[in-house]
């Protein structure tokens, strides 16, 4: 289960609060060049390595990891593009 998933339709890997199937997310090769994704990457990299790291740590029970997927979620949903 990739790090995306766990976030499931109620909040999207750019932080938009919209229901949305992986499928679309994964098939948009322009999606990772978004502006806001460039933005989230830069302001959010310590949280999701994190994240990511948890990952690792507890691949048998990556439910441990909610703490951290949250602190991502809570940084992206904050991201703005400057005006």
């Amino acid at each position: 289960m990739g790090p995306l998933r766990l976030c499931g339709g109620r909040t999207g890997p750019v932080g938009l609060r919209e229901e949305r199937k992986w499928g679309l997310w994964a098939e948009d090769p322009a999606l990772p060049h978004s502006p806001i994704v460039q933005r989230i990457r830069e302001d959010c990299a310590e949280p999701f390595v994190a994240f990511e790291q948890c990952l690792k740590e507890n691949q048998e029970s990556v439910l441990k990891c909610s703490e951290h997927v949250n602190a991502f979620l809570r940084c992206a949903e904050r991201v703005k593009l400057p005006a």
